[in-house]
């Protein structure tokens, strides 16, 4: 019996890496052929040093039809050459020309990831726009992985995807709950992240753009130094030079320069999150957050924007607190409630990690990712290894 031979498809090597990197290893502990897809970038080793072997595809996150040519060529192409039973795509312009270059090579499987639709708050043509890709790319699928509720209803709504063809994950990418895990220590986290070793601190992860929320974060920690006056705050994420510049000017001039720290992007997240004592996430738009899921298998109380994809991981008032969108005064009041109530802030965080637990921990999500694997193959005459 041949091996199944599985190939994820991400837009940037930074979703390989850090998103899929654990399934794909798990793929092939349990038998399967895996390989991995994706414009090729800094983080190309590290896939390689897991054992994944690693295709360059030119693909581009924005929009540009003649470079989106040039890469379902290349697709089409390297699908012919390594003729695999499952491709799986993930990100927006992966699950776009990765689904359509997998159906002219009949791949016997195409699955893909929305990890959230990219219409959300649109109007009008744009948003027509949007809906016809989801739906164009969703006749191309044999099975669609959906991360939250609000998407798999909007999918239904829309008549973006067939409901037997529809996954709903509630675990989204999962986490390795035995690498995020409670049992660190805080002061040797905050001592090797430059913070006082008994300061409280509130962080926020994620690129440095303003759409994930970081103005109101920064408004909020303004208000937040004035009830709880040796806190800090971390900033945890990448950015390029003009947005380091434009965020480091808006804490210079809300005052907040010796309070805040941006560590830049981070590997060590579990240390991360051990010098944190709250999580903040003020986002505009999500997926399903995986911030929010390691926050809360860390055992962190969160503040987050009630919108879907938080909704899905925190529940308000029990593993956290969610505020209205664009609302700086809502995230200063909910942090202040936290960090002056620890006994609360305790409970919730050990609520948090038993939702993880529940429903985040990531070796339910590959079961059930294989498990649809599985059944679709079998349905096309195709046994999964070991059955």
């Amino acid at each position: 019996m041949s091996a199944v031979r599985v190939v994820y498809l991400a837009t940037v090597d930074l979703s390989i890496r850090f998103l899929l990197l654990d399934q794909l290893v798990h793929l092939r502990q349990v038998g399967c052929e895996v390989q991995a897809a994706c414009a090729a970038g800094p983080w190309v080793d590290d896939i390689r040093a897991a054992g994944i072997e690693l295709y360059h595809v030119p693909l581009r996150r924005e929009i540009s039809p003649l470079a989106d040519l040039v890469a379902l060529v290349r697709l089409v192409r390297l699908f012919r050459r390594l003729r695999p039973d499952i491709v799986h795509t993930h990100t927006p312009k992966a699950n776009l020309v990765g689904r359509l270059a997998a159906r002219l090579t009949r791949v016997p499987l195409v699955a893909a990831t929305e990890h959230g639709f990219y219409f959300y708050g649109m109007t009008g043509a744009a948003r027509w726009f949007w809906v016809m890709l989801a739906r164009l790319g969703a006749a191309w699928s044999d099975v669609v992985f959906l991360y939250n509720r609000e998407d798999v209803e909007t999918a239904c709504r829309e008549g973006i995807v067939r409901p037997d063809r529809t996954v709903y994950v509630p675990g989204g990418l999962g986490v390795d709950l035995a690498r995020f895990a409670p049992d660190q220590d805080p002061a040797a986290a905050r001592r090797a992240l430059g913070l006082p070793r008994e300061a409280p601190t509130v962080g926020i992860v994620g690129r440095l753009t303003w759409e994930k929320g970081y103005r109101e974060f920064l408004r909020a920690a303004a208000q937040v130094r004035q009830a709880v006056p040796d806190c800090r705050f971390l900033a945890v994420g990448p950015a390029d030079r003009q947005e380091d510049r434009d965020f480091r000017s808006f804490v210079m001039s809300l005052g907040l320069d010796d309070v805040v720290t941006f560590t830049g992007m981070h590997t060590d997240m579990p240390q991360v999150y051990a010098a944190m004592d709250v999580m903040c996430l003020p986002s505009y738009r999500e997926g399903l957050p995986v911030v929010l899921m390691e926050a809360a298998a860390m055992g962190l109380p969160t503040v987050a924007t009630d919108i879907r994809g938080c909704r899905d991981v925190v529940v308000d008032g029990v593993t956290g607190l969610l505020v209205p969108p664009r609302d700086h005064q809502a995230v200063a009041e909910a942090l202040i409630r936290l960090l002056t109530d620890p006994a609360r802030a305790r409970a919730m965080g050990a609520a948090a990690r038993k939702r993880a637990e529940e429903v985040f921990d990531q070796r339910l999500v590959f079961a059930q990712v294989e498990g649809e694997y599985q059944r679709r193959l079998a349905a096309k005459g195709k046994p999964w290894p070991g059955r």
